[in-house]
Order: C-alpha cells, then sequence, then structure tokens
C-alpha cells in the first residue's frame, strides 16, 4: 500500500493476519471454500498459540498463508498481537475497503520480514522498508518505541541498516540502527535465523526462554510429537 502503482511490488501469495483466537474458524472456512492444507497441524491448538502462519493451496495455483504473527521462532512470540489489531489503517482494493497494519506497524513488519524472514536478503523488501522509512505517516518515534516494548529492537536495527546501505540520504530509523549495538541474549536470538540448514530447530530452541512455563511445555510436546511422527 505504500508504492506508488501496486503493480511495481510483485507477489507470490496473499498473506491475511488472523487473531489467534480466529484461526481455526478461518483455518476451516477456507477449506470449505476448496483450500487444501498441505501441511497437517503439528498437535490440537499449535496453530493460535505458536503458529507463525498456516499455509493454504488452491488447485488453480492462489496460495495463502494465515498469520497468527510477523515473524517466526522468538520475535515472533515477542510481537504484541494486541496492539497490531487496535488500530488499523484501511485501504479500498477492487472497490471494497479493506483493514491493514497502521503504518508504524508496517515499517515494524517490513523490517522483521527482511531481518528474519530469509537467509539471503532480497532487494525487493528493501526496497520495501526503504519506501515505509520515508513514508509520511510513519513516525519515527513511535517506531522505536514499539520496537522497544516489544524487544524486537535488534532485528528491526539489522533490517534498517540493510536499507542504510542503498545510499540514500538517511532518515531518523536509519541513523538509529547505525548506532545500534544488540547485546549478548539478541546475539543469540538473532544467530537461530542466520544459516538455512537446522533453522526451524534452532528457531525452536530459541523461542523457549521466550514462552512462559506453561506454553513451553506444550511446545515441547508438540515439537517432540512432530519428531516421532
Amino acid at each position: 500500500v505504500v508504492h506508488p502503482d501496486p503493480a511495481q511490488r510483485c507477489f507470490g501469495d496473499i498473506d491475511l493476519l488472523v487473531r489467534s483466537e480466529e484461526i481455526d474458524a478461518a483455518v476451516d472456512a477456507l477449506i470449505a471454500a476448496g483450500g487444501r492444507r498441505p501441511a497437517p497441524e503439528l498437535a490440537p491448538g499449535f496453530d493460535r498459540r505458536f503458529a507463525k502462519a498456516v499455509t493454504l493451496r488452491w488447485h488453480g495455483g492462489t496460495e495463502m498463508d494465515l498469520h497468527r504473527t510477523l515473524a517466526a521462532g522468538p520475535y515472533g512470540f515477542l510481537v504484541d498481537l494486541t496492539e497490531l489489531f487496535a488500530v488499523p489503517a484501511h485501504f479500498r482494493l477492487a472497490g471494497r475497503q479493506l483493514r491493514t497494519l497502521e503504518p508504524d506497524h508496517q515499517l515494524l513488519h517490513a523490517a522483521l520480514h527482511l531481518s528474519l524472514g530469509d537467509v539471503d536478503v532480497r532487494l525487493g523488501h528493501v526496497r520495501d522498508l526503504a519506501l515505509l522509512c520515508r513514508h509520511p505517516s510513519v513516525d519515527a518515534e513511535r517506531v522505536l518505541a514499539a520496537a522497544g516494548r516489544w524487544g524486537i529492537e535488534a532485528p528491526v536495527a539489522d533490517g534498517l541498516r540493510h536499507v542504510g546501505r542503498l545510499g540514500l540520504p538517511a532518515t531518523r530509523l536509519e541513523d538509529w540502527a547505525a548506532g545500534f549495538t544488540p547485546g549478548r541474549r539478541d546475539r543469540v536470538r538473532m544467530s537461530a535465523y542466520r544459516r538455512r540448514r537446522g533453522r526451524y530447530r534452532r528457531q525452536a530452541l530459541a523461542s523457549l526462554p521466550v514462552l512462559g512455563r506453561t506454553e513451553r511445555v506444550a511446545f515441547l510436546r508438540a515439537l517432540l510429537a512432530r519428531r516421532r511422527g
């Protein structure tokens, strides 16, 4: 929604953010509409408690990811999901008004996606973040305050540093990122995302300290059941 022309942005699938408590109902509704789930739920309740997203596909090639949160691994658990839904923005598509993340949260999502989404950096994702850094509706101080509250400053700074390498005049956010130094805990967490081999296992292990005791036990049980299966 921040590109001058939506045709300039390529998409491989549809990403839809769903409230945790509504994930199961959304999956059931989309399966009833012809979608199929390529991977089963790891354990009852896993999707609404622990999954980053649930993928559904249709025979015509359409793919949709129902997202519970904005990132996999420990940083996905740190995102304040209540805040994401509190004050949505709106846009029009095919004559209909739809809800989306407000601009500050769009920027945080873009930074997380750029930093944590894949091992390789994609220029399209760098462009997304660069445009958001310069969007008039983005408030840099609110962005930094939210990143601090949620405990996601390290990946946000990492994503912003990629924008800084474009050689554009620096924004307040890029200046902040250039001077940010992650602590030991964040360096350990970030290392879980840095190599493709064993990435899921490392992210799962790095998530354990973030979860409460009850959630940690349920998370481990689901992962062990998957391994035995």
